[in-house]
């Protein structure tokens, strides 16, 4: 009997053994499905590059919203500038101040504009609009708001936010479909933004000219036979898109320079989500070596920049917003020469807009000769503008 209680006991040894084995092989295989679910979903170029354009697509629909709110703002534009002559010391000497209110649902609004030259006071306006007509007065030249019809067409309203929005999605589902058919390079690169170096993964596009003659030619053919497209575009561009189109691709095929084109999404290493932090884009000349570059940067939630180069020199836009302020900021410079142009601007909600009584206004034509000449001689006594009228005259000569 001892013997037989062995012999039973050897089977459940080996059978114990393959357990384990089976419960290994079950283990890496989930971690090898893992792995290859991780590489095909969330690491995988063309996944990434989707979801980025998936991100854009929802922002275009979140941003298609009409605002029906009212709101009152005040702000400062500053102009800045190393360029020593008459244009530059002419940019520097200029001073805007600005506030006003506005309300998007009564397609209506007003804004005051206080102007100094060389920290002397130069012209005050106010500037009313709603719907087809704007009203400017300028109390120190004349004491009426002047009337200026703004709608010359029946058919020249204001962009639908809703054929704006079907034209932005179109696009980028057709940029998807292309991007899918071509090969993204993944790579781990460091980049800078604002002055800091920044590890990434890029996810690279090349094309030559072939290549990107083949890209847009496909993606204008997808557009084309996007009716939504067609018809919204109609509608914005008062043109026939179908034509436009054609004449695109003609222009594409025929083109013979030799370029190549470098398209880089750049993201952080997060494990699931890799959030976008650059798009950067770069047209190479074959022969003459000469680089165009547009970069986009995210530098935090809240603020991003925008650079456009080239052998002309650099055009730079950056925004940032900080609860209910914007610092807006343009710029321009080329051999050591810069225009800094910065907008900064306060904003808040308010119940209804105080719309100014423009009964008494005035078309520019129904004024008299004698209001005329009063206003010519208001101002040959306004030193301030006179003196901008010179040197604005001396830069022009």
């Amino acid at each position: 009997m001892e013997e037989k209680k062995e012999e039973e006991f050897i089977p459940k040894t080996k059978n114990k053994g393959l357990k384990i084995a089976l419960a290994a092989l079950i283990v890496v295989g989930v971690l090898v499905g893992c792995y290859f679910l991780y590489q095909y979903k969330f690491n995988n170029p063309k996944s990434v590059v989707n979801k980025i354009l998936d991100s854009a697509k929802a922002n275009v629909v979140k941003s298609a919203k009409e605002d029906n709110n009212k709101y009152k703002f005040d702000g400062l534009l500053k102009i800045e500038t190393n360029v020593d002559d008459t244009i530059g010391k002419l940019l520097k000497d200029i001073g805007i101040q600005f506030n006003g209110q506005i309300d998007y649902q009564g397609n209506n609004g007003i804004v005051t504009i206080n102007t100094k030259y060389q920290n002397e006071k130069l012209i005050d306006v106010d500037a009313y609009y709603e719907k087809d007509n704007i009203y400017l007065l300028a109390k120190d030249l004349y004491d009426k708001y002047l009337k200026f019809e703004t709608k010359t067409k029946p058919d020249t309203d204001n962009i639908d936010p809703k054929d704006a929005q079907t034209i932005a999605v179109s696009i980028i589902d057709a940029l998807k479909k292309e991007f899918n058919k071509l090969n993204i390079e993944q790579t781990n690169s460091t980049i800078t933004i604002d002055g800091k170096n920044i590890d990434t993964i890029e996810n690279k596009i090349t094309l030559n000219s072939e290549e990107y003659t083949t890209f847009m030619k496909n993606l204008l053919n997808t557009l084309k036979e996007d009716k939504e497209f067609i018809k919204a575009m109609d509608k914005v561009s008062k043109e026939n898109t179908t034509e436009s189109i054609d004449k695109a691709i003609t222009q594409i095929t025929s083109n013979n320079t030799k370029q190549v084109y470098y398209i880089s999404f750049y993201t952080d290493k997060g494990l699931f989500n890799k959030n976008l932090v650059s798009v950067r884009m770069a047209i190479v000349d074959d022969n003459t070596l000469d680089k165009q570059v547009i970069e986009i940067d995210k530098i935090s939630d809240d603020e991003m920049s925008v650079l456009i180069s080239s052998s002309e020199g650099e055009v730079t836009a950056r925004i940032k917003k900080n609860g209910s302020a914007i610092n807006l900021t343009f710029g321009y410079k080329n051999e050591g020469k810069y225009v800094n142009i910065e907008f900064n601007t306060n904003y808040e909600k308010i119940s209804a807009i105080t719309k100014p009584d423009v009964t008494n206004s005035k078309d520019l034509n129904s004024i008299t000769e004698q209001e005329m000449n009063d206003i010519q001689n208001k101002l040959m006594n306004n030193k301030t503008l006179l003196k901008l009228i010179e040197d604005v005259s001396a830069v022009m000569n």
